[in-house]
């Protein structure tokens, strides 16, 4: 006689994140309210008497909750519950990507301990919301630019800024301009933060370096291999091999100039010859604020910025943030896109900025 084997059904992350616990419910409204809110971050921090949340709008952190310290340990333990992380490794660091298609929300998780309890980051991704290189708000001779990216076959591009300048989402941009179907791009990152539709994105882990994923996505036949930032020698030395041998490699630097990238890699011991045949494009990126049209206040120096806000900024006096570009083509001709009238834009009280003194620039 033939016993059908039963087997459970595993309860998936978004089904979990529909449960009716009080802790449960507590996370899904402050993701609802994160989302709602425009966030890119939600941090949860054990303090002395709370726990406190807060989001990180605009480039500016936000309070939206306190949670009294006798509910701390069991939200902080539901939350890593419901976003993949291992409950029974308490005072360990950790990492985590979860998904909520219910939602439309990605979440990238982070853990550390701190002397009271861990402290739970995480970086909220709108998949609802497809990026775009229209819509980031470039200057139109900087989108010009970096639309025409795509019509490189070959070479190195390369953007850079710091933590939080909006280089990602500017060369997802870029990504999402390139014909996917008759071309094979895959993307290399630690983590992946988004899946482009058309891409095979291919994820750093413990067995997998940067190193490894290139010399092997190097044998899958690409056209564009997105490398999410290069950190050592070695990985800079095979992406400019790869632009080198019939690739276009798109990549990040961390440096604070367009001529800072040439150095950094030139630190990193690359071929300086190669380098100059092959770069077609380095961008020095930051983010800039921008007003708030309802609630900004006109004075002496222009229109600055109201210290109520409105319904429609959240209270911040601030509406979004748009990225600011200095670039350096292939001739190595030096490109400014800002032009006085967009200077006056950002939140900045005093004065004109210089375009390159990037310490005016938050």
């Amino acid at each position: 006689m033939n016993t059908a084997i039963e087997i459970d059904k595993v309860e998936s992350f978004d089904e979990k994140l529909m449960g009716k616990g009080p802790f449960t419910s507590l996370f899904r409204n402050v993701l609802l309210k994160a989302k709602e809110l425009g966030a890119s971050d939600l941090h949860f921090e054990p303090k002395n008497k709370f726990l406190t949340v807060r989001v990180r709008i605009n480039g500016d952190l936000k309070t939206i909750n306190q949670v009294s310290k006798e509910f701390s340990g069991p939200l902080l333990f539901e939350i890593k519950r419901l976003t993949g992380m291992s409950i029974a490794k308490k005072g360990k660091v950790q990492d985590s990507r979860v998904s909520y298609p219910s939602l439309k929300i990605d979440l990238r998780g982070s853990a550390i301990p701190s002397i009271i309890d861990d402290k739970l980051v995480y970086r909220i991704i709108d998949t609802s919301k497809t990026i775009k290189l229209e819509n980031l708000g470039h200057g139109q001779t900087a989108y010009n630019a970096l639309k025409n990216i795509s019509n490189n076959k070959t070479g190195l591009i390369i953007l850079s800024g710091p933590t939080g300048s909006g280089k990602s989402s500017t060369l997802y941009g870029v990504l999402n301009t390139i014909d996917k179907k008759k071309l094979n791009v895959l993307t290399i990152e630690d983590p992946v933060e988004r899946i482009i539709e058309g891409t095979t994105p291919v994820e750093i882990k413990e067995h997998i370096s940067f190193k490894l994923a290139l010399k092997s996505a190097m044998r899958q036949d690409p056209d564009v291999i997105f490398i999410g930032e290069i950190r050592d020698s070695e990985t800079a030395s095979l992406a400019l091999e790869a632009s080198n041998t019939g690739h276009l490699v798109i990549t990040t630097v961390h440096a604070n100039s367009c001529t800072g990238v040439i150095d950094r890699l030139k630190a990193l011991g690359v071929n300086e010859q190669l380098l100059e045949n092959n770069i077609r494009f380095i961008g020095a990126q930051r983010l800039v604020k921008l007003l708030c049209d309802c609630c900004k206040i006109e004075s002496e120096l222009g229109f600055i910025k109201n210290p109520k806000g409105c319904k429609k900024c959240h209270g911040s006096g601030v509406f979004r943030r748009v990225p600011i570009l200095q670039y350096l083509n292939n001739s190595f001709q030096s490109s400014n896109e800002l032009s006085l009238k967009e200077i006056s834009k950002p939140l900045m009280l005093k004065g004109l900025i210089d375009f390159n003194d990037w310490e005016k620039i938050q």
